[in-house]
């Protein structure tokens, strides 16, 4: 019975009885209405004490990994709630939505939460909403209490150790310019002067200082800037989508911890995206929480988001086009890469069933069915090449 109900009862109750001078009515009515009483007083000191706390790990969470949270509920009335349902507003997947507890007077009760996070994107966590009542239930109330935060599930990688495609540089009888796209070496040390030594390589205020030639050493790593670019046009089936994800994902990776390269992203889709050429781990870190987000849709083609950077491609750049579509879209785009200079590389995704397609190009092919987690060590060997029938020049 709710309170309305039990005001309505007793209001009849006391009319009936007053009319009819039936004294068990009217006995009936002051109940009820010290019921009520009794009820609203409770509601009012117990309901409006209840507060939450909520304490968080990281914001940043990779793939597969457990997010822990401990939640606090506290009354801080002097009247125990003797039931309270708990609804947590926390949108992670597989988190636990409702609890039922009760809680004594100034006193607390906690719960520890684990969630495994194994789908990629933002989530936002809290805050609790709490229903609670005076004992017989005549006057429950709903509040939302605590604060609401977020979290940032990383998308999922293979760890690679090589790479199928060559991607810091240019294949034999690729088109080359006068511009290598490369930045100048960066000298780290110094060293005797050898005779066979270029003139160039000399290291002059180094050599006056000594009063011997001395010779640059320069920085090996290779300064190519290679583009990811992941083909989210249209409606993808939710699996093709996250094995492109995971594949570049896993590429660019590798491409900025193995290969030292200068990598940066294009990406179509719902929320199309754009990541400037860069190294190092920030980068890495950039490139991860921009591929937790991105989500196939039509906001943006990708031929879309190449636009502003089209011209700035040429030698010395190489695009990994991560599509699970077929040369029949990308022919043209392909033929004006070429015209340019720019080194592509193809990652598609095909059903098991697919037969291979022949881009022309250095390609790899993985089976949509790599993209189930299980086969994290066949996907890993997908793109390192050590499975033969997946690559294909």
């Amino acid at each position: 019975m709710r309170g309305w109900q039990a005001f309505t009862l007793a209001v009849l109750a006391g009319g009936l009885g007053l009319a009819l001078g039936n004294r068990v009515a009217l006995i009936a009515a002051l109940a009820l209405i010290a019921v009520l009483l009794i009820g609203g007083v409770y509601r009012f000191f117990s309901v409006g004490d209840v507060r939450s706390t909520r304490q968080m790990g990281d914001d940043v969470v990779m793939w597969g990994d457990d997010y822990a949270q401990q939640v606090t509920l506290t009354n801080h009335s002097i009247l125990p709630i003797p039931a309270i349902r708990v609804v947590d507003q926390t949108t992670l997947p597989e988190h636990p939505g409702g609890y039922v507890t009760s809680l004594k007077a100034r006193r607390s009760v906690t719960w520890d939460i684990a969630v495994p996070c194994r789908q990629r994107g933002r989530y936002q966590v809290g805050p609790i909403e709490a229903t609670m009542s005076d004992p017989l239930g005549l006057f429950p109330v709903t509040r939302r209490i605590g604060a609401a935060a977020s979290i940032l599930v990383l998308p999922r990688w293979v760890p690679l150790t090589r790479s199928a495609l060559k991607l810091d540089g240019f294949l034999p009888g690729e088109a080359r310019g006068r511009m290598r796209g490369e930045s100048p070496p960066t000298v780290t040390s110094v060293r005797d002067y050898s005779a066979g030594d270029s003139i160039a390589s000399i290291h002059w205020p180094a050599s006056a200082r000594t009063g011997q030639l001395m010779t640059k050493l320069f920085d090996p790593e290779v300064q190519t800037s290679l583009w990811l670019a992941l083909d989210l046009d249209g409606d993808l089936p939710a699996d093709v989508e996250e094995l492109l994800v995971t594949a570049a994902t896993s590429l660019g990776i590798y491409s900025l911890q193995q290969a030292k390269l200068r990598v940066g992203l294009i990406a179509s889709g719902q929320i199309p995206a754009v990541l400037g050429c860069e190294r190092g781990k920030p980068q890495q870190y950039r490139l991860q929480e921009t591929l937790a987000e991105v989500h196939a849709g039509q906001a943006a083609t990708l031929l879309t988001q190449f636009g502003p950077l089209q011209q700035r491609l040429g030698p010395g750049h190489a695009v990994v086009l991560l599509t699970a579509s077929g040369p029949e879209k990308w022919g043209a785009w392909l033929a004006r890469q070429a015209r340019q200079g720019v080194a592509v590389r193809i990652v598609q995704v095909v059903a098991a069933e697919a037969a291979a397609v022949q881009w022309g190009l250095p390609t790899v092919t993985i089976p949509l069915a790599l993209g189930d987690p299980a086969y994290q060590g066949e996907l890993m060997q997908c793109l390192e090449g050590r499975a033969r029938s997946a690559v294909t020049a």
